[in-house]
């Protein structure tokens, strides 16, 4: 958000949106949405442990011809005693009771920190690790995951910021 080539980055991808399905980043090593100008934004577990969290990974389908995206799913590892067992993690839309697009899912997410649906998010996030806690687990810091999941343009992101925190006193 504060980087010089955010605004050059942004200006591409809101000039092609149209053209872009999704956007896939799985460096920060734990679950997050986002939309930027209407592309869905996902990102995954990382598939080490290196920074405490469970491993993961995401399969994701799409429809072909509007690119709208279908589901996907996380699937989570814990090692025990050396042997990798992967399991379902969550699905969405499925686990998430929406017959919405992930897209419409993200524009219209709730912003109550105790809502079922945010409950859940925030239960995921990191791989329901719990040797890895994330900010998001902490009430203090939802504002900050709701507005990003919203949000690029920093002005905007801020404001959100502001503006939940008021009315979550």
């Amino acid at each position: 958000l504060k980087n010089k080539f955010d605004k050059k980055y942004l200006n591409i991808l809101k000039k092609h949106n149209t053209q872009i399905v999704n956007i896939y980043a799985g460096h920060l090593h734990s679950e997050y949405w986002q939309t930027v100008y209407g592309i869905p934004l996902i990102g995954t577990l990382a598939l080490n442990e290196l920074n405490g969290n469970n491993a993961g990974v995401k399969l994701i389908e799409y429809n072909h011809d509007s690119g709208e995206i279908n589901n996907f799913k996380t699937y989570a590892v814990n090692f025990i005693n050396g042997m990798a067992r992967w399991s379902l993690l969550y699905g969405f839309p499925k686990d998430y009771n929406t017959k919405d697009s992930l897209s419409t899912y993200i524009e219209n997410a709730p912003s109550d920190k105790k809502e079922s649906r945010v409950l859940e998010y925030r239960r995921v996030y990191n791989g329901d690790s719990q040797k890895y806690p994330q900010p998001i687990a902490n009430d203090k810091y939802w504002p900050v995951y709701f507005c990003f999941s919203k949000y690029v343009e920093s002005d905007n992101f801020n404001n959100c910021i502001k503006l939940l925190k008021l009315k979550l006193k």
